[in-house]
């Protein structure tokens, strides 16, 4: 189980978790070369890592009976992608997941603190990606979140400097900073979001781009599987 690769999902234009076996989708493996194992008995897939980045989730409900559906031990579930989202929110069902050590949630939505307050509860998250919300155009950003989630060793792949948590913020900073307005999303997730209205030719567009970030996110993707391999043993 140390060794097991994520179990991927990403790229499959799911809207809701609860969505993901009636769409009858296998897990990818071009991203990182093979599946998990299967337990024999359960056939449940053996592994700590789930991604399901680059859909089209508002929500993570249903988060906690997916991966009881999926994984062996959902609750040693350590590394979560959920970057490149529509997600506004964390729902509370993310803190039962008391062994949730990386946290994808970078592309996404977020505009407000609250929307991640649950990550206060995780003990040993220790890595976390919000870049490319508006939460992270706000001033003092990444004090707030630090101060909001003290147990994290990164943010946005930034290691937190010694001290950095107890810097002091200045005293007009509100409590729960938000962003005036949630991101635009690309052209090419709000065609594939509205594809029932988009015409053929938008959609082959939406296609071709598609498939050139893939290349890209593919060897992001090993690259990074290969460096929480080395960190976490996985």
């Amino acid at each position: 189980m140390r060794q097991a690769p994520p179990l991927d999902y990403s790229y499959a234009r799911l809207r809701e978790l609860d969505h993901l076996e009636d769409m009858g989708l296998e897990p990818r493996t071009d991203r990182v070369r093979r599946a998990p194992q299967r337990s024999k008995k359960s056939g449940l897939y053996i592994t700590r890592s789930l991604w399901l980045s680059n859909n089209l989730l508002k929500s993570v409900r249903g988060l906690q009976a997916l991966t009881r559906r999926l994984l062996w031990q959902p609750e040693a579930l350590a590394w979560l992608n959920l970057s490149h989202n529509f997600l506004v929110e964390l729902g509370t069902e993310l803190a039962d997941f008391h062994n949730l050590t990386i946290l994808y949630l970078h592309c996404n939505r977020v505009h407000t603190l609250s929307g991640i307050a649950v990550l206060r509860h995780l003990p040993l998250i220790a890595h976390l990606t919000l870049h490319g919300n508006p939460l992270a155009q706000v001033p003092f950003y990444r004090g707030r979140v630090l101060s909001l989630v003290p147990q994290l060793r990164s943010l946005d792949g930034s290691c937190v400097l010694p001290g950095e948590r107890e810097m002091p913020l200045p005293v007009f900073a509100p409590p729960f900073l938000v962003a005036e307005q949630p991101p635009t999303p690309p052209a090419r997730e709000v065609e594939l979001q509205e594809a029932d209205t988009s015409s053929w030719l938008d959609l082959l567009c939406a296609e071709i781009q598609l498939r050139r970030q893939q290349r890209a996110d593919r060897i992001r993707a090993m690259l990074e599987a290969e460096q929480a391999s080395d960190e976490f043993g996985f």
